[in-house]
């Protein structure tokens, strides 16, 4: 499950211990899935609202409010961290360097197989020596049209949307990593 979060890192995260945690779970502040786990949506909620609550009783006035509200702002930051880890190691986060590094090589890999484009036709379609040439101009000129600063290339989101396509079709229907 990618919302799960063992008794250890969860202790870790809200800086109490696992006596207070299994507490708290009584108490319905954390939510246990089974024995050790814990959702950490769920938890990290109910452990905002908890603090919430300590806050209001005592007035939510003076530094230990600054300070409650100083720790909730800290906790939902590693709750959110917490999530980007999962995501992760979940395989569902495309890492943008990879990304870049496979745009790279996909236009690299289309522009050589453009460059040969106009021998490959001229041999099967028996052109002449001066139309494979024409056509090879024509092919460079795209090309370089393409390498002008005026060119629209696709955006990040267009490329990692058409890559999401292709590992799903990589993976199978499942989508599940090889």
């Amino acid at each position: 499950m990618e919302n799960e979060i063992n008794t250890r890192d969860l202790a870790r995260l809200l800086d109490v211990s696992s006596k207070t945690l299994s507490a708290w779970a009584v108490d319905g502040i954390v939510t246990r899935l089974a024995h050790g786990k814990y959702d950490l949506t769920r938890s990290v909620r109910g452990f905002v609202q908890h603090m919430r609550g300590l806050v209001d009783a005592r007035g939510g006035e003076g530094p230990a409010a600054a300070v409650a509200a100083e720790r909730i702002a800290l906790l939902k930051l590693q709750s959110e961290k917490a999530e980007f880890e999962l995501q992760k190691m979940a395989g569902t986060l495309i890492n943008v360097d990879e990304v870049e590094a496979h745009k790279v090589a996909e236009w690299r890999k289309l522009r050589t197989l453009m460059m040969t484009l106009p021998t490959r036709i001229g041999s099967l379609a028996g052109l002449t020596a001066q139309q494979t040439a024409v056509a090879d101009d024509e092919v460079r000129a795209v090309l370089n049209e393409m390498a002008a600063s005026d060119y629209d290339p696709p955006t990040e989101a267009e490329i990692a949307a058409c890559m999401a396509i292709r590992l799903r079709r990589v993976n199978g229907a499942s989508g599940k990593p090889a």
